[in-house]
């Protein structure tokens, strides 16, 4: 099968990539070539023409990993639409699905029509009163992906530090939703539904390496734009503002440079690492201990003695097919 693999080429390939974009794209990429499929990378810009790109790779599917244009969530819809007038198949939900999800307010309006309890809430614009729903209460962009603009600060106790909130979101966002803030998670029911689809999640406790650093891209490469008190890098010596030249024998701008990190020395028990750094002109050679994190990394597996069914469930799930 020849698959075009659509993602925000504006973000990715920008002059600040987004790395986390570039990562997804690999893996999805590798786990796909692995099934035997043929997989052309479309990144999708504001001009335009990957719609032709795209035509042109007479694909049999897109896998849609664009979630806007240029980190613009608005846009996540507008690609969707193109592939609809195309009449390509793709993966995910339909631009006026993918349209009124992005819409919180619209979201909640509708549930409530439905009947369901929701918290209470309002949409505040410019220069709109601001509204009550009582306290603790949550501020967020009405329209935006995932969750962008929502932080610590969002959530508010006070009707001044709601009013200061709001006025602060207005300088980014046109349109802001105010909610009933409800404390707590909401746990998935993963041990109820993965079975029905011959699927379970396991759970591995790995150990990683953590250079302690915040990155982001400039002329030179990668720029430190924070440092972690007391990490790897805070021994070693790295400023906010160097630029990362080299982490042992991995580039600093590979734009895996976690993953390679993890893979180089994952298994050390410990390890001096040194750290390459160009800092007003001048390169520097700095070492230090490389520290360890554990992190919980969880997995969906095949679940041995499926039932018949949900074996057909997994398999139109996973291939397309229930055959």
């Amino acid at each position: 099968m020849k698959i075009a693999l659509l993602f925000d080429g504006a973000s990715a390939l920008g002059k600040s990539p987004d790395l986390a974009i570039l990562e997804t794209v690999e893996a999805v990429e590798a786990v796909l070539a692995a099934e035997g499929n043929k997989v052309v990378r479309v990144p999708v810009n504001t001009d335009g023409r990957w719609i032709e790109r795209t035509r042109r790779t007479k694909c049999d599917v897109a896998f849609n990993l664009c979630e806007g244009i240029d980190g613009v969530a608005e846009l996540e819809p507008t690609v969707i639409s193109a592939l609809e007038v195309l009449g390509i198949p793709f993966t995910g939900s339909s631009s006026w699905t993918t349209s009124l999800c992005l819409r919180k307010h619209v979201v909640n309006a509708i549930l409530d029509r439905c009947r369901l309890p929701i918290p209470r809430f309002a949409i505040v614009r410019r220069g709109d009163p601001i509204p009550a729903v009582g306290f603790p209460a949550i501020c967020k962009p009405a329209a935006e992906d995932a969750s962008v603009g929502v932080e610590q600060r969002s959530v508010v106790r006070t009707a001044r530090a709601l009013a200061e909130r709001v006025n602060s979101m207005h300088e980014r966002w046109d349109e802001v939703i105010v909610q009933r803030y409800i404390d707590g998670r909401e746990p998935y029911p993963w041990p109820s539904v993965l079975p029905l689809a011959g699927l379970q999640l396991l759970s591995d406790s790995v150990r990683i390496p953590v250079l302690g650093v915040t990155m982001g891209q400039d002329d030179n490469g990668m720029r430190v734009t924070a440092v972690e008190p007391g990490s790897t890098a805070e021994q070693a010596g790295v400023q906010a503002g160097d630029d990362l030249v080299r982490v042992g024998d991995i580039p600093g701008d590979a734009p895996s440079l976690a993953q390679q990190l993890r893979a180089r020395y994952g298994d050390a028990k410990s390890a001096m690492i040194p750290i390459t750094i160009l800092r007003g002109g001048k390169q520097s050679s700095l070492v230090a201990p490389l520290h360890f994190a554990w992190h919980v990394q969880t997995r969906i597996v095949p679940l041995p003695g499926a039932t018949a069914k949900a074996v057909r469930v997994r398999s139109g799930i996973l291939h397309g097919t229930t055959g």
